[in-house]
């Protein structure tokens, strides 16, 4: 059986998937940081791809040096964060969707209810180099990330200044 990081760029190749924020991208986003958090809802996970799809949100995770223990220490350190947020969570939300449906299909996650599961015995391989440089920063940022999604929804939302 042909490896699931094969599947992916195989995937990227033959569609050529020249788009920022692509199924693909997305996937990857959430899969790495679902690996950290264990589970998660869907309301928690589609707010991956808006938060990393800012580019100085992104570079700033991404440091070695960044310490972030909250949403809201993310915000006073990087406020650029929150500019245009709820336009971007508009506009990823099915992006986002559509790479869990993805991740389920590759049976990379498992979904009961509104929980998500990552799958521990796949066969991706975060460190991989064909993935590319901006999908190596996000897996790189995603433990942080993931640690920054451990509080309350609620919370998250609201400072992020999300409009439901």
């Amino acid at each position: 059986m042909e490896s699931n990081n094969s599947t992916l760029i195989a995937y990227r190749d033959k569609y050529k998937v020249d788009l920022y924020n692509n199924e693909l991208i997305a996937a990857i986003s959430i899969l790495s940081v679902l690996k950290h958090l264990k589970q998660g809802t869907t309301a928690l996970l589609v707010l991956v791809l808006p938060i990393i799809s800012e580019k100085k949100t992104l570079n700033f995770l991404a440091k070695q040096n960044t310490k972030i223990r909250s949403i809201e220490e993310l915000i006073l350190k990087n406020p650029e964060t929150i500019v245009n947020f709820n336009n971007r969570y508009l506009s990823n939300l099915g992006t986002s969707i559509n790479a869990i449906f993805l991740l389920k299909e590759m049976q990379l996650i498992q979904i009961n209810g509104n929980v998500i599961s990552y799958i521990d015995d796949n066969e991706i391989d975060f460190s991989s180099k064909q993935l590319g440089a901006r999908l190596e920063k996000i897996i790189n940022c995603s433990e942080k990330l993931s640690y920054i999604l451990e509080d309350k929804i609620e919370n998250i939302y609201l400072q992020l200044r999300v409009n439901l």
